[in-house]
């Protein structure tokens, strides 16, 4: 098989492109406990709130750009977030619909062969400063990863969920091992659809007619997609390390900090108490 090199980004018309929620999975009832103890406050009442300081770290820790375009699109739709506490219900409804994961429906991602990129990039060159057909708003764009090669006129990229989508889509079709955590985040909800085996299964069986050295994947920063059924079975840890990285700024205080300060034996390592101690201490049980 040959390795996918070139993309392209292409969108028929501009005008028909519309911004909606990506779809994503229900949360089933086993899946709704578990995320209640992740939101249960310190007194263990479980129809207690969250901050919003807690609130922006909980959605940092699902991969949301809080700080970048994404977490302003959504503050600017529900502006009521920022200034008051959010309940159990209402992050389960953010969760549930998605609206912090915005994608435009009427634009599509292609691999291209070295040869069809060839071709593709000289008609692109033909129309320089002209739309790529003339009378249509068509724009496209080629692209080897993040680095956009060429583009057409009034092209614009995608917002950052979608095109890291993608990349994260075409870099698992390429039979890629090497992925950040943010990455593997996308691939497991791009797939959630797919039964684990059947991942795993066209994983190997594309891997395999590859001119590579063949590893497993199971032991790769890859294995999680082959394990973990869908997002939310991630979310209860996610949520979790959120709200800690919350209650952990708001002491003021570095990660290490924390451990030295429950490390109350000094050896360097802490034990279940010495964690269950400090998740109190911290406010989180």
């Amino acid at each position: 098989l040959k390795n996918v090199i070139v993309t392209m980004d292409f969108v028929p018309s501009r005008a028909a492109l519309q911004e909606v929620a990506a779809q994503g999975k229900a949360i089933t009832g086993p899946q709704e406990k578990m995320l209640r103890r992740a939101f249960t406050g310190p007194d263990g009442n479980t129809t207690g709130t969250i901050s919003a300081a807690e609130l922006k770290e909980v959605l940092r820790a699902v991969d949301v750009d809080v700080d970048g375009e994404e977490g302003d699109k959504l503050f600017q739709t529900m502006p009521e977030l920022r200034s008051r506490p959010v309940t159990f219900d209402e992050l389960k409804q953010l969760l549930e619909q998605r609206l912090y994961y915005r994608i435009q429906a009427g634009r599509f991602y292609v691999v291209l062969s070295l040869f069809e990129a060839e071709c593709m990039r000289a008609v692109m060159h033909q129309q320089i400063h002209l739309p790529l057909i003339p009378g249509k708003d068509t724009a496209v764009a080629l692209r080897t990863e993040r680095i956009t090669l060429d583009s057409t006129y009034g092209y614009q990229p995608a917002q950052g969920f979608q095109d890291s989508t993608a990349q994260s889509c075409f870099r698992f079709i390429d039979s890629q091992l090497n992925y950040q955590p943010r990455e593997v985040s996308l691939v497991l909800r791009a797939l959630q659809e797919n039964e684990l085996e059947k991942r795993y299964n066209f994983f190997v069986e594309v891997s395999s007619n590859r001119r590579r050295k063949q590893k497993d994947p199971a032991t790769s920063a890859l294995s999680k997609v082959f394990i973990t059924a869908d997002e939310h079975h991630m979310l209860n840890y996610k949520i979790a390390a959120g709200r800690i990285t919350a209650m952990l700024k708001g002491r003021g205080m570095y990660p290490r900090d924390c451990f030295a300060a429950i490390d109350r034996d000094r050896d360097g390592l802490l034990n279940y108490d010495d964690l269950k101690r400090g998740l109190d201490w911290l406010g989180l049980k």
